[in-house]
């Protein structure tokens, strides 16, 4: 079952409340999601008519729209971007110029990167994480099926397309340490996130009782697309 948590809080819960939604005809060839969403902001409950965007496909990671309840300012590179009154006491995810910014506080409608930083380009909203918790592996082995005998991964090959690996971690279901997705080839020296497309290998700290489980999670504002997942284990025989 997928479930969908929208940023933001309401009542002391950790994401917010959609009280409704309708699909409509896009103009771009993509369905447009609408809904109503209820947040608490500034001790306040506020309502807020949203859109979901279509999914990133190929483009600048400038234009990546990968927040909840934001805005885009494009023009000339300012420190400081305002018309956020709606975010009034939170804290906001920025991706200005491709450069992801996390946690910035949101005072008086307005938001500043740090450290006297500027940018053309700016997607700023509220943050959320992409997870995705993996079934009990079910293959088949020398003498039928491996569910319920124990297994250990030992790795996943992941097959991306145009993703920010610095966001992408993996976890053994059992264990409690995420592993980092590396590759220093995309890296960019000026902290600009870069897109990849291709696989890459990452190895896990698995126990023989997760069942060859894992987790799975994206953290930055930024693009992640998973076309596959291939794990390499070992199962009792």
């Amino acid at each position: 079952m997928h479930i969908h948590q929208i940023a933001g809080s309401f009542a002391g819960s950790n994401w917010a409340v959609v009280e409704s939604a309708v699909v409509t005809p896009g103009q771009d060839g993509n369905d447009d999601l609408w809904l109503i969403v209820k947040r608490t902001i500034g001790g306040v409950t506020r309502r807020y008519i949203e859109i979901k965007t279509a999914p990133f496909e190929y483009g600048g990671i400038g234009d990546a729209f990968e927040v909840d309840c934001g805005l885009t300012y494009g023009g000339v590179a300012v420190g400081t971007v305002s018309g956020l009154d709606h975010l009034n006491g939170e804290t906001a995810d920025v991706l200005a110029d491709g450069k992801v910014y996390k946690g910035l506080a949101v005072a008086a409608g307005a938001v500043s990167l740090p450290g006297g930083a500027t940018a053309a380009k700016w997607q700023v909203g509220l943050g959320y994480q992409s997870e995705a918790n993996t079934l009990e592996l079910d293959v088949g082995g020398r003498d039928g099926s491996i569910v319920g005998r124990r297994k250990k991964v030992a790795k996943l090959i992941l097959s991306l397309l145009e993703t920010d690996t610095t966001g992408l971690q993996v976890q053994s279901f059992i264990r409690g340490r995420w592993e980092q997705v590396r590759i220093p080839s995309v890296v960019a020296p000026d902290g600009m996130a870069k897109l990849f497309t291709g696989n890459v290998e990452v190895p896990i700290d698995d126990s023989w009782e997760g069942q060859g489980r894992v987790k799975i999670r994206h953290v930055n504002p930024t693009p992640c697309t998973i076309r596959a997942m291939t794990p390499v284990f070992d199962a009792e025989p």
